[in-house]
């Protein structure tokens, strides 16, 4: 009799393809190699042009920087580093109010900015790695005009602290909001979704559900520290 195939475990993934499968392989090809035949072969591991800074330029510096193969414009890291809260972290005690040690920061940020595989002791460490790297884009993730247009909304969600598939915006904010994302850059758009995104999972964890932590709080500490 064979044995039932395990479950799949539950939860939204934000990426493709599970980003732990190809961290730590990219190497960004050189100016010689792109003019090689597309017949010749390349070895991977022979290719040691790394970059050396990701973090603290500005999204599309890093995006280029440490980019993703399957295409979507986030660092590479950032989104292993996601995907790391979002399976281990998202009933963790404190996380993203509890930050690991500076030195441990200092280590993890050095191995995004050489393009070394990153090694999480605890999903803190991916979520303190998300948080440097947040503060650190010149630019806001949550654009600023963005809460001059929640604060407009009629329908009461600005200030809601329980969040259920039912609640809807009638007032038009919701379009008006729309309308401005599209005017971002696809980097910022894409990187304002995933972190949104991320920040609804983890108020549905018990971290803040148990709480009643209302919706505009996680996304601050999420971002903000």
């Amino acid at each position: 009799m064979h044995d039932e195939p395990e479950k799949k475990k539950k939860g939204l993934k934000l990426t493709r393809k599970s980003t732990r499968k190809i961290i730590g392989k990219w190497r960004k090809l050189s100016s010689e190699d792109l003019h090689l035949s597309a017949t010749n072969s390349i070895d991977i591991d022979d290719v040691t042009d790394v970059p050396t800074r990701v973090l603290g330029l500005s999204l599309q510096e890093s995006v280029s920087a440490d980019p993703s193969l399957d295409g979507i414009p986030l660092p590479t890291f950032f989104r292993y580093s996601l995907d790391f809260v979002e399976e281990n972290g998202l009933t963790t005690e404190g996380i993203y109010r509890l930050s690991p040690p500076k030195s441990r920061l200092d280590e993890l940020e050095r191995r995004a900015n050489c393009g070394e595989k990153m090694v999480f002791a605890d999903p803190h460490d991916a979520a303190g790695l998300i948080k440097r790297f947040l503060r650190q884009i010149p630019q806001p993730v949550v654009p600023p005009e963005f809460d001059s247009i929640a604060e407009s909304c009629s329908c009461g969600l600005f200030t809601t602290t329980q969040l259920t598939p039912k609640l809807a915006c009638t007032c038009g904010a919701v379009h008006h909001m729309r309308d401005q994302l599209q005017k971002l850059s696809v980097e910022r758009r894409t990187l304002f979704v995933y972190v949104f995104l991320h920040a609804q999972h983890k108020c549905r964890g018990r971290w803040c559900v148990s709480r009643h932590m209302p919706f505009d709080r996680v996304m601050g500490a999420t971002w903000q520290g």
